[in-house]
């Protein structure tokens, strides 16, 4: 059996059954919502704003906040690594209507009751608005697998491609 840390044997028979592990992933799916930062975005109130330049200014407002929702994505990530919960997928989307949303799916019921603990933002039941949840779940499992990380204690969140 594969260890965890310290003594305690990590439960890794459950992460060969991937329909299994699929389930509870999506099972233990949350959102994080980051609101829209506002100061990014004051200088388009501008009136005499010429067109090009508001152009540029979405431009780098929308880079701004996802450089700031990219740094609390990995803070999150690297609190919940910390704690031992390696086990958990995660994606990054626009939010319909402004903000940002982290779609976190975990492994473990442990891992949301901390997640919850360590944002001060807004965290629910799983609510993707542009993928499909189980496509992408299936995806980066069956990537996992051939990677042969599936049952490492590594961290699943390496791969931070979807």
């Amino acid at each position: 059996m594969d260890h965890g840390f310290g003594d305690r044997p990590a439960n890794t028979s459950t992460m060969t059954d991937l329909p299994a592990l699929a389930t509870t992933l999506l099972a233990n799916c949350r959102t994080v919502r980051f609101p829209r930062y506002e100061p990014v975005w004051n200088v388009l109130d501008d009136d005499d704003l010429a067109p090009d330049a508001r152009h540029r200014c979405i431009g780098h407002a929308l880079r701004c906040e996802e450089l700031l929702v990219r740094c609390h994505r990995f803070n999150l990530r690297q609190r919940l690594i910390e704690a031992g919960h390696h086990q958990f997928l995660d994606l990054v989307e626009a939010g319909s209507a402004g903000g940002w949303h982290l779609h976190i799916f975990c492994a473990n019921d442990a891992a949301i009751a901390l997640l919850i603990s360590i944002t001060d933002c807004m965290v629910s039941p799983g609510d993707p608005v542009r993928f499909d949840p189980n496509a992408f779940v299936e995806r980066r499992l069956e990537r996992l697998k051939k990677s042969g990380r599936l049952n490492r204690r590594h961290s699943w969140g390496e791969d931070d491609s979807a």
